[in-house]
């Protein structure tokens, strides 16, 4: 299986910050998801240091009013966005869907 040019990208631009790099855990838990917007997922991991965020294009990638549709990420379609933020400690406010903003 072939690592995701994604997860790649994540791990060498906190290289090349200077950041202290960990490797995602990629352990979300439930009560960390939400959503908003046409389409704008995330889930994070328990203590909220770690987000996995999906933003998609509904027209872009001609998505169903109902049902599903399924991408190779690896392909990078045009309109479909992954990623994963680390952050050092908890952010004060909800980094995602929302109007609020601590500069954090």
């Amino acid at each position: 299986m072939a690592i995701p040019r994604t997860l790649i990208s994540i791990v060498l631009a906190a290289l090349a910050l200077g950041c202290n790099a960990r490797t995602p855990t990629l352990n979300f838990v439930k009560a960390g998801e939400g959503g908003c917007a046409d389409v704008f997922l995330f889930k994070s991991t328990g203590d909220s240091r770690e987000f996995l965020w999906v933003s998609a294009d509904k027209k872009k990638l001609n998505l169903p009013d109902k049902g599903s549709k399924t991408f190779e990420i690896a392909d990078e379609p045009d309109g479909l966005h992954v990623k994963i933020d680390l952050w050092s400690g908890a952010p004060k406010f909800q980094p995602y869907c929302n109007c609020v903003s601590g500069g954090e």
